[in-house]
């Protein structure tokens, strides 16, 4: 595959450094389908949906980064072609199909631990590197989407090979960087889908209602 310096062939780019977007809890790459008709009709380049399954050992009850979590389809999905922006989507099945908003896959790989969806966005950013030939690129999370860049960034094990995040700025919008322990219970609709015992739920919380323990992130 490519090194990073050397472009695929795409469409043009058109800024400094190519835009990675990642969705939130129960979320997909519908979560940024209104900045997609927007940056389209601006002229910016789409270089493709970087797709993960997170959960491929369909086990719903243990958080495991190995057995291959997470599985990488970004380049199963249509291929990874030079462009302005990508978009993240952990709603993805264990065939590489994926789905939107309006479907949860039996793995519930939108719901999994904050530890697979870094890894994730580690891949996510190699793929980018790869295809722009770029340096850096750019991590714009929304809600817990800006949890996992973080994952990504705040461990250096989980960085590029050459040791490097080549991250060069993260942006988050409605991101619970101090926990939260109100999720679907508490917020109705906002969460509809969400499965309160996931790895996601988990990890997410301030603390923990049994133990009182504070959370792990």
């Amino acid at each position: 595959s490519p090194s990073f310096g050397e472009e695929r062939a795409g469409a043009p780019q058109h800024f400094p450094y190519p835009v990675i977007f990642i969705h939130g809890l129960t979320g997909s790459s519908d979560t940024w389908s209104w900045f997609y008709d927007y940056a389209l009709n601006q002229g910016w380049s789409f270089g493709g949906q970087l797709a993960f399954n997170l959960n491929s050992d369909d086990d719903l009850g243990y958080s495991n980064i190995y057995n291959g979590n997470p599985i990488d389809f970004a380049d199963f999905n249509n291929g990874i072609m030079a462009g302005d922006f990508y978009i993240v989507n952990f709603n993805t099945g264990l065939d590489g199909t994926a789905y939107g908003s309006n479907y949860n896959t039996a793995t519930q790989s939108n719901q999994a631990a904050i530890a697979k969806q870094g890894l994730a966005i580690r891949n996510a950013v190699t793929h980018v590197l790869q295809a722009t030939g770029k340096e850096k690129v750019i991590l714009l999370g929304h809600s817990m989407g800006g949890l996992a860049a973080r994952q990504y960034l705040q461990n250096d094990n989980f960085w590029q090979q050459d040791g490097s995040h080549h991250v060069a700025k993260l942006i988050t919008s409605g991101t619970p960087h101090g926990g939260s322990n109100s999720t679907g219970t508490f917020l109705f609709d906002a969460f509809l889908d969400v499965d309160e015992r996931s790895d996601a739920v988990r990890d997410l919380h301030r603390s923990y209602f049994y133990s009182f323990d504070e959370g792990v992130f």
